[in-house]
């Protein structure tokens, strides 16, 4: 077995690299059977939507006569909601087998990425630092705190992170202003008990994972991990929570942040990254005073992906605007007594 002198004895690279790569066969393995069976469920939603397209179709043909569907339209849609119906129940049938089978390559996922880790500490190759410092451009370190936490909650509804920005700025898919309101002005408290969703947990588990694929992928860059609470210091309810921080080789301080998404679908990802995740990205570039952030994605746990993205003229002084209109509305209402 190889064994190098040099290092007093350990194995040589060559041995962890090829521990690595045995994994990253059974890997690639299971990251092919989640494809398939990803875009087989794709397909039902596909097809579920075409039948529903062709639903109002045929209803917009008739009024567009004048007249009730007749009896051959009628027929077709009695048809066409039968067969949304059976391709529904085929996708749900077939969900559980997707979900183990993306459970499965998660932990092949985990166990080759603790086997790079392994390589990298018996050999000395860090892609990835931590950032220890408590001030980062200008914004300064509040704290970490566990996801779903009661302090993670309560840290949160001091300010605005960016997630709250999508919800002011009206393009979130994952909450409505009015919920947010009631939020922080103490309507209604989310405590949390630190329990996550199956599709949190993947993301959680895949993190690390993106992180070191974009390490890899960009070798002229200079990368932090970094986790906690940030607040800016012009404004101390500006918040940001942020994956990642980069910089070019050889630099000492970071100068853009990286955002890390797993996600289960391209949609809204094809050319950029959604509107509400680009502003929770300017967001956290505002806070920090950076000019530049990249995102590094997977799709379904096999398409990686990378963007940049910097503010658009204007961009960051309209995000402002809603975000103070709405800070204004917040500390004129007066929460409702326990």
């Amino acid at each position: 077995m190889c064994r190098s002198s040099e290092d007093g004895g350990r194995r040589c690279i060559g041995y962890y690299n090829a521990r690595v790569s045995r994994i990253t066969e059974k890997l690639n393995a299971a990251h092919d059977a989640v494809k398939v069976a990803a875009d087989r469920r794709e397909s039902h939603f596909v097809k579920i939507e075409n039948l529903k397209q062709e639903k109002r179709d045929i209803r917009a043909f008739a009024k567009n006569e004048g007249r009730p569907v007749n009896e051959e339209e009628t027929n077709r849609l009695r048809d066409i909601n039968e067969e949304i119906d059976t391709t529904d129940a085929l996708r749900k049938s077939e969900d559980p087998a997707l979900k183990d089978l993306k459970w499965e390559a998660a932990k092949l996922a985990e166990k080759e990425h603790a086997r790079k880790l392994d390589r990298d500490a018996k050999t000395g190759n860090y892609l990835v630092e931590e950032y220890a410092g408590t001030r980062l451009g200008t914004a300064t370190f509040t704290g970490e705190f566990e996801a779903d936490s009661p302090e993670w909650h309560e840290q949160r509804a001091r300010g605005i992170g960016g997630s709250d920005v999508a919800i002011i700025m009206g393009t979130s898919p994952f909450m409505k202003e009015d919920k947010l309101f009631a939020l922080k002005t103490g309507q209604v408290v989310n405590e949390g008990n630190g329990n996550i969703s199956s599709a949190m947990a993947l993301g959680n588990v895949y993190e690390p994972i993106i992180q070191r694929k974009f390490a890899e992928s960009n070798p002229d860059l200079k990368l932090w991990n970094t986790k906690g609470s940030w607040k800016a210091d012009k404004d101390e309810f500006q918040l940001a929570n942020i994956d990642g921080l980069y910089a070019a080789a050889g630099s000492t301080e970071p100068t853009g942040i990286l955002e890390i998404k797993a996600v289960s679908s391209e949609h809204g990802w094809e050319t950029e990254p959604p509107i509400y995740y680009r502003q929770q990205a300017l967001w956290y570039m505002d806070t920090f005073g950076f000019k530049e952030a990249k995102f590094a994605i997977t799709i379904n746990q096999h398409d990686y992906r990378e963007f940049t993205i910097t503010p658009r003229p204007g961009e960051m002084e309209e995000i402002h605007a809603k975000v103070d209109a709405f800070k204004a509305r917040v500390a004129s209402h007066q929460p409702i007594a326990a």
